[in-house]
């Protein structure tokens, strides 16, 4: 819904030093800054929430919704890093594959798709066939949330220049 509104009445900052920029425009750049500020939002209502179910001891009736176990580990600025780092990945995925469509339409995306598919594929066979299951999942349970955020982030960086990228080169 915010989003929404940005895009019927944009904000813009008039003529600072001689320059007009309007900051949520129609650019990549536009897009990029709202995934941000959505990411930081997101991180602070949720980390809020979560210390606040924390506080109340589950609101007094055990109920958990935003005190989750692995996420929430650690201090609260440790949470919040989290949340946003698995936010923006999030965020940056979508921004990719909407770039996608944009710069090679339908046929674009059921190359992407199916690639996506095959190779999960592909790799579910042979981490079956192989018996490493149990080393992937060990491997994730050894790291914290906010180092698998931390890698998730630079996951959202690849995905923003890539979409960056593609978008130079779409057509209108």
């Amino acid at each position: 819904m915010f989003g929404g509104l940005l895009a019927e009445h944009p904000l813009t900052l008039q003529n600072i030093g001689g320059i007009k920029i309007d900051i949520f425009a129609r650019s990549t750049f536009g897009t990029a800054a709202m995934a941000v500020l959505f990411s930081v939002a997101a991180s602070l209502i949720l980390t809020l929430l979560s210390l606040a179910e924390e506080m109340t001891e589950a609101w007094g009736w055990n109920f958990y919704f935003f005190r989750l176990p692995y996420i929430n580990s650690g201090p609260a600025v440790q949470q919040a890093g989290t949340i946003f780092g698995i936010m923006l990945s999030i965020l940056f995925t979508g921004i990719g594959i909407a770039s996608v469509y944009q710069r090679y339409g339908r046929l674009g995306m059921l190359v992407f798709f199916t690639g996506s598919l095959l190779v999960s594929s592909i790799g579910s066979v042979i981490l079956t066939a192989t018996g490493m299951w149990s080393e992937l999942f060990g491997w994730l349970i050894a790291h914290s949330a906010a180092s698998v955020a931390t890698w998730l982030v630079l996951l959202a960086v690849l995905c923003a220049l890539l979409s960056h990228c593609m978008l130079r080169r779409a057509n209108a």
